[in-house]
């Protein structure tokens, strides 16, 4: 038997007809820890869904997870997902931005949702019951683990005799692999420690003071930080020192509140606050120092009291970009000092407490006072809020989906395996009592599947072949159906078109002729499309080029812009000089000023 009589063989296996009993044990050994795992292994097709019950969670079976403590009582350790929502680009203009918005799942089946940077809740009227994640272009950017008593209370280490006792989060905690969670207790100014599952719990030791400013996943390892840059990687799994990777800064150049870390790709990043700016350093693993970063580029640096993470700006999309947005004393010093905020929130409104620094300022500004970025945060856009948000997915999923299940388990577990992957490989290291006036809502699920056909997952080997695909040629490389993962008619069709009309575009246009709305539909048409997983190597040249030489053009037309307003105001200001001039020479200085007090009309009569 030949190779290629192999592959063909190999293709056409159907794993839906695995025996119930097997799938039966394969998900009995993914639930708990392997929670993403065990959603995505439902998401294959009907049969694999059949054999396992749905979790009564929204995101990750076994959690929130209960864990007994030292402390003689339970503490709950529970997932938060940082959302970036956006309508699709066929349902939005492009005034639309982004949605970036946090929730919890501290109550299993139901949702807190929150505030990314300031961490407050969200009160709001007529809140949608039911969100569908699968309505939007949405990526969850950061998933975190947080640490609170049974009853909601956050201070699990009471931290009522320490300085930072009313710091706005007591904990930041990372879980691992190996079922360790790595705690650093901001409430008692950054003691560290590892709390096992079943509840051991110890302190680490490693000839220090014991006082942390933060942590972060980076190499695969713990990094923690000093108040004054010096930071080291350890053993997640028993707090063992393993390397020193950075030295300490000067107290007079970094100064002495906390500072935070965020890891972005293979890069670690330090975020210090002065008393009238921020300054970012990079980590120079080599030299084992930090470097001082004078722009982020196109990125915005969103920071909160137990997380940082990068965006683009290009992707909310908003204008902005280059800065850093912060809550309300995130930086205390080692006293509990919050002054070096002064008058900055005075007049904000709780969900608009945010602090807006561009690098090269000296100085920071109320987020109200770029009323794009404040979009991202509040209000809640109509497109969530309106009736009609519900069915905004009804045009993508035909009757021929598979049906939703009821609202007792309504997570969206056929995307959110994906999106946590991606998120993983795009953003770096960050992923590893209900009242009646907090938000709770539900994650619609739904499933790709058609006719009770089996369709394999996306990031399955076995992709297969349709005989009726479409085939074309664009620059010499192969454009067909089968390049993209097919989760329904109605998707395909608007990926389809989209990609048809980003190709008219690029063939009719020359870089001069490219204007404004053409360049901003190429690049949110790529990154739509990119964010559904759909394979676009053989297009991504093509459009960065395009959208790098109308950025050129752009730039050359503001230079030129500038260099004719200049060229007026020199000559205002010469017409200005030249009438100072006759002024000065028409003038008539009297040589004796106490005339001029005297009464105009003094030795008339």
């Amino acid at each position: 038997m030949n190779r290629e009589t192999s592959r063909k063989k190999l293709a056409l296996v159907d794993w839906s007809e695995l025996p119930k009993e097997l799938l039966e044990k394969i998900s009995g050994g993914l639930i708990g820890l392997s929670g993403p795992d065990y959603l995505t292994f439902r998401k294959v097709c009907r049969k694999w869904r059949d054999s396992c019950p749905p979790p009564t969670n929204l995101f990750f079976p076994g959690f929130p997870l209960e864990i007994p403590t030292y402390l003689g009582r339970e503490v709950v350790l529970f997932p938060s997902f940082i959302y970036v929502l956006r309508l699709p680009l066929h349902k939005c203009n492009p005034t639309t931005t982004s949605w970036i918005v946090q929730v919890d799942e501290f109550n299993p089946g139901k949702l807190q949702v929150r505030n990314p940077v300031t961490n407050n809740r969200l009160y709001v009227d007529n809140f949608p019951e039911t969100l569908n994640f699968n309505d939007y272009s949405s990526l969850p950017y950061a998933i975190s683990y947080n640490l609170r008593l049974s009853t909601g209370n956050d201070d699990v280490f009471d931290s009522r005799c320490y300085p930072w006792r009313d710091y706005p989060v007591k904990t930041k905690s990372i879980l691992l692999e190996c079922g360790m969670v790595v705690v650093l207790s901001l409430g008692q100014v950054g003691m560290l420690g590892i709390l096992k599952v079943n509840g051991d719990w110890k302190f680490t030791d490693f000839g220090y003071n014991g006082r942390f400013d933060d942590i972060e996943v980076f190499k695969e390892h713990i990094c923690v930080l000093t108040r004054f840059g010096k930071s080291f990687l350890i053993n997640g799994a028993d707090g063992k020192l393993i390397s020193l990777i950075s030295k300490p800064l000067s107290k007079s150049y970094v100064g002495d509140r906390r500072k935070l870390l965020t890891a972005y790709g293979d890069d670690l990043y330090m975020i210090a606050r002065g008393e009238c700016e921020f300054k970012v350093f990079k980590l120079n693993g080599k030299l084992q120092q930090w470097e001082r970063v004078n722009s982020l580029g196109d990125k915005i640096l969103f920071v909160s009291y137990d997380k940082c993470f990068l965006l683009d700006a290009d992707y909310l999309p908003v204008f902005e970009r280059n800065c850093i947005l912060f809550p309300k004393n995130c930086f205390p010093n080692n006293s509990g000092d919050y002054s070096v905020d002064g008058e900055l929130f005075q007049g904000a409104t709780r969900h608009l407490e945010i602090g807006v620094f561009f690098l090269g300022q000296k100085f920071c500004q109320p987020i109200s006072s770029y009323p794009r970025l404040s979009k991202l945060f509040w209000p809640i856009p109509s497109w969530i809020m309106s009736d009609s948000c519900s069915s905004l997915g009804s045009d993508r999923f035909s009757e021929e989906d598979e049906e939703m299940e009821t609202s007792s388990y309504s997570g969206s577990e056929s995307s959110l395996k994906e999106q946590s992957s991606n998120a993983v490989s795009h953003h770096g290291k960050n992923i590893h009592p209900s009242s009646s006036d907090q938000i709770d809502t539900f994650l619609e699920d739904v499933s790709s599947e058609n006719n009770g056909t089996s369709i394999p997952a996306i990031d399955s080997p076995l992709q297969i072949t349709q005989d009726n695909s479409l085939l074309e040629k664009f620059q010499g490389a192969d454009v067909s159906s089968n390049l993209v993962p097919v989760r329904s008619n109605d998707l395909l069709t608007w990926a389809l078109e989209s990609l048809a009309k980003m190709v008219i575009i690029l063939q009719k246009n020359t870089g001069e002729s490219l204007d404004d709305s053409q360049a901003e539909y190429l690049k949110l048409s790529l990154v739509d499309l990119q964010t559904l997983h759909f394979r676009l190597d053989w297009m991504v040249p093509f459009v960065e080029r395009a959208l790098a030489i109308h950025k050129s053009k752009c730039q050359k037309i503001i230079v030129t812009d500038l260099e004719k307003r200049k060229s007026k105001l020199l000559a205002e200001l010469h017409e200005l000089e030249q009438m100072e001039k006759t002024l000065a020479g028409s003038l008539i200085i009297s040589t004796a000023p106490p005339i001029l007090k005297k009464g105009l009309a003094e030795g008339l009569f």
